[in-house]
Formats: C-alpha cells, sequence, structure tokens
C-alpha cells in the first residue's frame, strides 16, 4: 500500500484529535529532532490537559525543552497574546514559573512580551520570584521587568519572595530597585509576610535593608503581632532583637503578646520574670 507520506507521530496526534492544535509546526519540530514516540506521546498527553488553550509552545516551555522550543519559533509559532492560554498564561509565563532560563532568554529575543500578564495579573518576574528561581529574576529584570507589577490582589514579586522565604530574590529585588515599603491591598509590607511565615533569613535581610518595623497594616497589625499570632519563635525573636516595640497595640487593642498563640512566644513577649514555665 503506498505511504500517505505520514509519520506515526502525525497519526497519534491525529487520532487524539489534536490536528487543530498546531500539528503542521509540531510535526516539522518532532521530524526535525528525532524525537522517540514516548516524548511525542508526552506531549499529546499535555495537550489533553485540563488548562485549555495550551499549546505545543507551552508544553515545551513548561519542561525547559529548549531544542522543541527554538524549533517551533523557526517554524513560526506565535508567543504574544493569541498564544495565551484560557488562564491567560503565555509560554514565558511557564518558562519562568519552572525556572527555565535559557528558555526564557529565547523567547525574551524572540518577541515574548515581558509584561504580559496572566487572568491573575501575576507577570513572568511575579513566577519567577514566587517560585524561587533567581537566575530567571535576573534575566527579566535586566530585560527591563516592571519590578512593582502586581497581581489582581496587589502583592508584587517582593510580597510573594518574601513570603516564600526567597531571601536571595529578595535581595536582588532590593538591590534592583524594589520598593521595601511597598504595601498590597491591607497595607501589609514584605516584612509583614516574612514575619508572619517565619520567613526568618528575609526578616533578616528586610530589616538590615531599612525595613520599617513599626510599619502597621489596615488593622494596625505590626510585622511583631502577625509572627506572633502565627506562632513563628524566632521571627519574634529576631523583631525583638532588632527593636519591635511589644506594647504597640493593634485597632481591635491587641497587643503581640495577646496575639500569641504558642507558649514559647508568650515567654519571648511576657515581662521578665511573668512568662509561662
Amino acid at each position: 500500500m503506498a505511504s500517505s507520506g505520514k509519520t506515526n507521530n502525525e497519526d497519534a496526534f491525529q487520532q487524539q484529535g489534536f490536528l487543530g492544535k498546531g500539528w503542521a509546526t509540531l510535526s516539522n519540530a518532532l521530524q526535525a529532532l528525532t524525537l522517540s514516540a514516548t516524548r511525542a506521546q508526552y506531549y499529546i498527553a499535555a495537550l489533553g490537559s485540563p488548562t485549555p488553550g495550551f499549546t505545543t509552545l507551552h508544553v515545551a516551555a513548561s519542561q525547559g525543552d529548549l531544542r522543541v522550543v527554538e524549533q517551533l519559533l523557526e517554524n513560526g509559532a506565535t508567543i504574544n497574546v493569541d498564544t495565551k492560554a484560557a488562564n491567560g498564561q503565555a509560554s514565558i509565563h511557564l518558562a519562568a514559573a519552572y525556572g527555565h532560563t535559557e528558555v526564557v532568554k529565547v523567547l525574551l529575543d524572540k518577541g515574548a512580551d515581558i509584561h504580559a500578564a496572566d487572568i491573575t495579573g501575576c507577570t513572568a518576574l511575579y513566577w519567577a520570584a514566587s517560585e524561587g528561581h533567581a537566575e530567571v529574576v535576573e534575566v527579566l529584570l535586566d530585560k527591563g521587568a516592571d519590578i512593582h507589577a502586581a497581581d489582581i490582589t496587589t502583592y508584587t514579586a517582593l510580597h510573594r519572595a518574601a513570603s516564600g522565604g526567597h531571601a536571595e530574590i529578595v535581595k536582588v529585588l532590593l538591590d534592583k530597585g524594589a520598593d521595601i515599603h511597598i504595601a498590597d491591598f491591607a497595607k501589609r509590607t514584605a516584612l509583614h509576610w516574612a514575619a508572619s511565615e517565619g520567613q526568618v533569613e528575609v526578616v533578616k535581610v528586610l530589616l538590615d535593608k531599612g525595613a520599617d518595623i513599626h510599619a502597621t497594616d489596615i488593622i494596625k497589625h505590626t510585622a511583631l503581632h502577625l509572627a506572633a499570632k502565627g506562632g513563628q519563635e524566632e521571627a519574634v525573636k529576631m523583631l525583638l532583637e532588632y527593636g519591635a516595640n511589644r506594647e504597640e497595640k493593634t485597632s481591635r487593642g491587641h497587643t503581640a503578646l495577646d496575639l500569641a498563640r504558642t507558649e514559647s512566644v508568650v515567654r519571648l513577649l511576657s515581662p521578665a520574670g511573668t512568662g509561662l514555665s
């Protein structure tokens, strides 16, 4: 029987119903790179994921598959607004979130929008900072990413890096000009977030860089209040060492001691000689 000219991989994609999802470019990429049948099947499975609108480029970027990304781009794949998935994510968001530095560089060189945001307002920089990928953060900042871009809840890359305990990224962001005092919708700063999550190394970085230890949120919580409320003993200890006011009260009249939930924190905050034994 005469050959149809199609590869086994193409038959597989047709059987899975992916002919309309960019087969032409993926076919060329698969043939040029002679990817294994197993690898081809992986891409088929990934394209069948619950996220509508994911393309082969999205999948390759998320996996850090640099050769496939380059081949797809050479075959004409588009990478900006028209290739956003239903959740608003473009390939650069995925490459950044998974820490694939070289893929991020290639996408930017090919014109990816460094300021593009997904449906929650998160940019590539936001994702890289949130997930702890310092090298990607530096690349994006050097390429002009907006260091103060916020998501729909007003969290910035600095807030996310601080709450996640990514001290190296916090340092990079501050060294590149991030506003250490920037606050979210609840008026919480990076210090508030680091303290509430018990990220002691980040707390120290922020305090050494000049964060306001007495800054309050919309109900007058200081970082000390939040650390005490969260039972973050080491954070409480560090804040006290840096001069936090244990007598300061929230808008409801609570001191950090009033909010303390663990005996160890109560001991730290109690007047000398009156803490729990």
